[in-house]
């Protein structure tokens, strides 16, 4: 029941107020452990100096909490 960790993830992403549309992609057929989870949006989501850098996630809200970084 991995998949429900993903659930308040996609909540989040759709209650924001964003202008960008977001797609969710999973490297895997199943949400799994090794699972890597990427959710691309169509505009940028942060400033031009902040572009194409690697930052802590501040932007996205999971429960349980989920490592991760945004670029």
């Amino acid at each position: 029941m991995k998949s429900r960790h993903l659930l308040p993830l996609i909540l989040t992403i759709t209650a924001l107020p964003l202008a960008a549309a977001p797609r969710l992609v999973v490297s895997t057929p199943s949400l799994a452990p090794e699972s890597k989870v990427d959710v691309i949006f169509d505009q940028p989501m942060v400033g031009q100096e902040a572009l194409g850098k690697t930052v802590e996630n501040k932007l996205i809200v999971t429960i349980p909490a989920l490592p991760a970084k945004l670029f």
